[in-house]
């Protein structure tokens, strides 16, 4: 069963409670052709381990709970079910609906690398951010959600480009002007941060920006910082010497003399070369 709890005053979230008590034969509420009589019978022996699961749980959040047998519908057991929440963790659901209706199932975002300008055997390169915050830090894995366009596979391939035109040197930056206004939200809290629930709005990230790679782990407070150091570091497994401008600052304007290099896998017409760049 699903409940909706707040930890604290504007802060709400999704989750699930393990109820240990309910002997095994109120499992049969769950067949269709149980009677009312047997509902309401389960009901009653359903409240009192609710509330004792939430008195020894130390919760002391609000929620609103709502049970059900899976198969009648027939509610079991509720409290405060219909009070006002502030949308949490579901609001991904409506938000991946959203995208899915307006992009398409096939729609991907890419992550390219731009050749802003150069100068003898030096030049200027960016790192621009598609809206892909699932990045791998090494080679592109087509069969994995998270990691299936990887920086190393983009610096590869960036390298490549740069040295056919004999240059040896770059300075490397973040271009995530894709996304404006505030980065975080002025309601949200920078501790959730540490607890791997949220992070900076980025255009890219690697691996949504945890620390670790895993889902729940702490995440970086600068994930395009970051990811940015990690193209880095893969340019200069390639033989290239890197540095990075301005390190601490998250968006620069393109120069004029922008140009692409193609490394994520396009040509001068924009069509696609291979899959192996980040995508």
């Amino acid at each position: 069963f699903l409940i909706t709890k707040s930890r604290s005053p504007g802060r709400t979230s999704s989750g699930t409670f393990t109820l240990k008590g309910i002997p095994i034969s109120s499992m049969r509420l769950l067949r269709s052709d149980v009677s009312p009589r047997s509902i309401c019978f389960a009901s009653k022996k359903i409240a009192p381990v609710v509330e004792d699961a939430f008195k020894k749980s130390g919760f002391k959040g609000k929620a609103g709970i709502d049970i059900r047998d899976a198969a009648t519908g027939e509610v079991l057991y509720t409290k405060d079910a219909g009070a006002d929440r502030t949308p949490a963790s579901v609001t991904k659901v409506l938000t991946s609906a959203a995208a899915l209706g307006a992009l398409g199932a096939d729609h991907t975002f890419t992550t390219s690398a731009r050749l802003d300008s150069t100068e003898g055997t030096s030049a200027a390169l960016a790192l621009v951010g598609g809206g892909d915050v699932m990045l791998g830090k090494g080679e592109s894995k087509p069969g994995a959600v998270n990691g299936r366009a990887g920086l190393g596979t983009l610096a590869e391939d960036a390298a490549h480009e740069l040295k056919k035109r004999g240059v040896d040197t770059v300075e490397v930056y973040a271009d995530v002007s894709r996304y404006t206004g505030p980065r975080f939200s002025k309601d949200w809290d920078r501790d959730d941060i540490g607890y791997g629930f949220i992070t900076n709005m980025d255009p890219f990230m690697v691996s949504m920006g945890s620390k670790t790679g895993e889902y729940k782990a702490p995440r970086t407070p600068e994930p395009a910082r970051d990811a940015l150091r990690d193209f880095a570091d893969a340019l200069t497994d390639q033989g290239l010497k890197v540095d990075i401008r301005n390190s601490d600052v998250q968006t620069e304007p393109p120069a004029e003399e922008a140009a692409p290099l193609h490394a994520d896998g396009t040509g001068d017409d924009g069509k696609d070369k291979n899959d192996d760049g980040a995508g």
